[in-house]
C-alpha cells in the first residue's frame, strides 16, 4: 500500500467512502490535521504500518474513532488516514474486480447486484466492479450472453472491445469475441478479428463506437464490422441462429471455417487445429444449423465435406486437413 496506489484510483476511493460512513468519518477527521509534514515514499509506508495496527487494536476496544485520531502524536495526513482505511476495509475486496469464467463445455447463468440476469456460452468471460449497482454498471465482456436488463436509472453498459452496448431495461443476445480469427488467418497463432452480433428481444439498444452509433428495437439485428470500421444494421432478428446455443444446438450463420472450428473447440472442450495446406480452403462462410443433441464428428464431417478436406482425431483432439496429406501434423 503506497500513497500511489489511492492517487491513481481516485474514483474507487471515492466510491469507498460513500459506501461506508464510519471511513467518511475517519477521512473527514483527517481534513482537520496538519498537513505540514512531506513524507517519502519509506516513511509513507511505515506510518501507515503503525496506524493501520493502532487502529486495529482501539478498534477491537470500542474506542471512540476521534480518540484514535486525537492520541496519535505525530503529524498525520489525510493521505496516511485514507491508506489505513483502505487496509482495514480490505481494499482488494473492493479493487479487484467480481471476474466470470465459463469453463469450456459448460453454460452458466448470473444474476448482478442489480437484479439483471446473464446466461453465458462456453468460454466466455466478464468483469465488472464489486460497487456495480451502486455507483455505475458498467461490465466488460468476451464471448456470449444472453441478457436480461432490470430497468433503473443507471444506463447498463456492457463494454466489448471498442464497442459499447447501453440498455436501461431490455432483453437481448450479445456475441462478441476479440479473439476469434477471419476466414484469412491460418492458424490459431494469427493475429485476430473481434466481431460483434446483437440481436434484440425486447426493449432498446444503443450500440457506440467513437462517433459511430446505431440503435435497435425490439426485433432487430446488427453487427459490428471491424474489417469496415462500421456498423451494419437494423435488420430482421433471426432468433433460431442467435438463441441456438441456449437450447443446446448450434448454429452458423455466414461465419468464417476458423470462426466454426473455434465455436466447436469451445462447445465440445475439444483442441482442434487445422494444417497451413488446409488453411487455403478456408475460403468463403458457412451457414448451417444443428438441433440437441449434437456429435462433434458429423459436424467436422459435414463440414469437411463442403470444403473438400478432410478431419482426423489424435490424442490432443482434431485436426482439419488437405485430403492429400496423410497424417496429422502436430497442432
Amino acid at each position: 500500500m503506497n500513497k500511489h496506489m489511492i492517487s491513481n484510483n481516485p474514483e474507487r476511493f471515492e466510491d469507498f467512502l460513500t459506501t461506508d460512513t464510519k471511513a467518511q468519518e475517519l477521512w473527514d477527521l483527517a481534513g482537520k490535521i496538519p498537513h505540514e509534514q512531506v513524507l517519502s515514499d519509506v516513511e509513507f509506508d511505515q506510518d501507515v504500518e503503525k496506524l493501520f495496527n493502532r487502529l486495529h487494536t482501539e478498534s477491537q476496544s470500542n474506542t471512540p474513532i476521534h480518540h484514535i485520531i486525537k492520541n496519535r502524536k505525530s503529524s498525520l495526513t489525510a493521505w496516511l488516514v485514507a491508506a489505513a482505511l483502505l487496509l482495514i476495509a480490505g481494499s482488494a475486496y473492493f479493487i479487484t474486480p467480481v471476474t466470470l469464467n465459463v469453463p469450456y463445455g459448460e453454460t452458466i447463468t448470473h444474476t448482478f447486484p442489480d437484479g439483471s440476469t446473464v446466461e453465458l456460452n462456453s468460454g466466455s468471460t466478464i468483469h465488472y466492479s464489486r460497487l456495480f449497482g451502486k455507483t455505475h454498471r458498467t461490465l466488460s465482456m468476451n464471448g456470449e450472453g444472453y441478457f436480461e436488463i432490470t430497468k433503473q436509472d443507471l444506463p447498463f453498459r456492457i463494454q466489448t472491445g471498442e464497442v459499447t452496448t447501453e440498455v436501461l431495461g431490455t432483453v437481448f443476445n450479445l456475441r462478441s469475441w476479440q479473439s476469434e480469427p477471419t476466414s484469412d488467418h491460418e492458424s490459431h497463432e494469427s493475429e485476430n478479428t473481434e466481431n460483434l452480433e446483437i440481436t434484440v428481444i425486447s426493449g432498446t439498444v444503443l450500440l457506440k463506437n467513437g462517433d459511430r452509433s446505431m440503435k435497435l428495437q425490439g426485433g432487430e439485428a446488427g453487427q459490428w464490422s471491424p474489417n469496415e470500421n462500421t456498423f451494419t444494421g437494423p435488420i430482421d432478428g433471426n432468433f433460431n441462429h442467435a438463441l441456438a446455443w441456449r437450447e443446446a444446438g448450434i448454429s452458423f450463420f455466414e461465419q468464417s471455417l476458423p470462426s466454426v472450428l473455434q465455436t466447436l473447440e469451445r462447445r465440445f472442450d475439444v483442441p482442434i487445429s487445422w494444417s497451413r495446406q488446409a488453411a487455403g480452403r478456408f475460403g468463403g462462410e458457412i451457414t448451417a444449423y444443428y438441433s440437441a443433441p449434437l456429435n462433434l464428428e458429423r459436424i467436422l464431417m459435414d463440414i469437411t465435406t463442403i470444403k473438400s478436406l478432410h478431419y482426423v482425431s489424435h490424442s490432443g483432439g482434431y485436426q482439419i486437413i488437405d485430403r492429400t496429406e496423410t497424417q496429422p501434423k502436430n497442432p
